[in-house]
Protein backbone atom coordinates (compact mmCIF):
# COMPACT_ATOMS: atom_id res chain seq x y z
CA UNK A 1 0.00 0.00 0.00
CA UNK A 2 2.84 2.37 0.83
CA UNK A 3 4.43 1.74 -2.60
CA UNK A 4 1.25 2.79 -4.46
CA UNK A 5 1.09 6.09 -2.53
CA UNK A 6 4.71 6.90 -3.48
CA UNK A 7 3.98 6.24 -7.16
CA UNK A 8 0.93 8.51 -7.08
CA UNK A 9 3.02 11.37 -5.59
CA UNK A 10 5.76 10.82 -8.14
CA UNK A 11 3.17 10.84 -10.95
CA UNK A 12 1.90 14.26 -9.91
CA UNK A 13 5.45 15.65 -9.92
CA UNK A 14 6.10 14.24 -13.40
CA UNK A 15 2.85 15.74 -14.73
CA UNK A 16 3.74 19.13 -13.25
CA UNK A 17 7.23 19.07 -14.80
CA UNK A 18 5.82 18.05 -18.19
CA UNK A 19 3.25 20.87 -18.09
CA UNK A 20 5.95 23.41 -17.24
CA UNK A 21 8.12 22.16 -20.13
CA UNK A 22 5.17 22.36 -22.53
CA UNK A 23 4.46 25.94 -21.42
CA UNK A 24 8.10 26.94 -21.96
CA UNK A 25 8.09 25.31 -25.40
CA UNK A 26 4.87 27.10 -26.37
CA UNK A 27 6.23 30.50 -25.26
CA UNK A 28 9.45 29.86 -27.18
CA UNK A 29 7.60 28.97 -30.38
CA UNK A 30 5.24 31.94 -30.18
CA UNK A 31 8.12 34.27 -29.31
CA UNK A 32 10.15 33.03 -32.28
CA UNK A 33 7.27 33.58 -34.68
CA UNK A 34 6.56 37.08 -33.35
CA UNK A 35 10.24 38.08 -33.49
CA UNK A 36 10.54 36.81 -37.06
CA UNK A 37 7.47 38.84 -38.06
CA UNK A 38 8.75 42.00 -36.38
CA UNK A 39 12.20 41.69 -37.93
CA UNK A 40 10.83 41.08 -41.43
CA UNK A 41 11.45 43.91 -43.94
CA UNK A 42 7.75 44.69 -44.20
CA UNK A 43 7.48 45.48 -40.49
CA UNK A 44 10.74 47.38 -39.97
CA UNK A 45 12.51 50.11 -41.87
CA UNK A 46 15.33 49.20 -44.21
CA UNK A 47 17.58 51.76 -42.53
CA UNK A 48 18.10 52.39 -38.87
CA UNK A 49 18.32 55.89 -37.39
CA UNK A 50 22.10 56.01 -37.66
CA UNK A 51 22.01 55.13 -41.37
CA UNK A 52 19.34 57.76 -41.98
CA UNK A 53 21.55 60.42 -40.39
CA UNK A 54 24.75 59.36 -42.16
CA UNK A 55 23.46 58.31 -45.57
CA UNK A 56 21.43 60.50 -47.86
CA UNK A 57 18.04 58.79 -48.08
CA UNK A 58 16.85 60.81 -51.07
CA UNK A 59 18.38 63.18 -53.53
CA UNK A 60 17.02 66.37 -55.06
CA UNK A 61 17.39 66.06 -58.81
CA UNK A 62 16.13 69.58 -59.63
CA UNK A 63 14.90 72.52 -57.62
CA UNK A 64 13.53 75.83 -58.83
CA UNK A 65 12.12 78.78 -56.87
CA UNK A 66 9.73 81.08 -58.71
CA UNK A 67 10.07 84.48 -57.04
CA UNK A 68 7.00 85.97 -58.72
CA UNK A 69 4.49 83.52 -57.24
CA UNK A 70 6.69 82.32 -54.31
CA UNK A 71 6.52 78.72 -55.51
CA UNK A 72 9.20 76.07 -55.07
CA UNK A 73 9.29 73.19 -57.54
CA UNK A 74 11.53 70.22 -56.86
CA UNK A 75 12.14 66.80 -58.35
CA UNK A 76 13.36 64.17 -55.87
CA UNK A 77 14.38 60.52 -56.04
CA UNK A 78 14.87 57.92 -53.33
CA UNK A 79 18.54 56.99 -53.12
CA UNK A 80 18.15 53.38 -51.91
CA UNK A 81 15.37 51.95 -54.03
CA UNK A 82 12.70 52.90 -56.50
CA UNK A 83 9.79 53.06 -54.05
CA UNK A 84 7.44 55.98 -54.50
CA UNK A 85 7.70 59.03 -52.22
CA UNK A 86 4.18 59.80 -50.97
CA UNK A 87 4.87 62.96 -48.98
CA UNK A 88 7.76 65.17 -47.93
CA UNK A 89 7.72 67.79 -45.21
CA UNK A 90 9.97 70.81 -45.70
CA UNK A 91 10.95 73.04 -42.80
CA UNK A 92 12.74 76.30 -43.54
CA UNK A 93 14.28 78.11 -40.59
CA UNK A 94 15.36 81.74 -40.73
CA UNK A 95 15.67 84.88 -38.68
CA UNK A 96 11.87 85.24 -38.43
CA UNK A 97 11.25 81.70 -37.22
CA UNK A 98 10.46 78.60 -39.23
CA UNK A 99 7.87 77.64 -41.83
CA UNK A 100 6.89 74.14 -42.85
CA UNK A 101 5.20 72.82 -45.97
CA UNK A 102 3.97 69.42 -46.99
Amino acid sequence: MQNIMNKRGLSEVVVTVVLILLAIAAVSIVGGVVLRMVKSPGMSPELNCFDMQVKQSFEIKKACYNNSNKELISVMRRAFDEKEINAVDFVFTGENGSNSWR
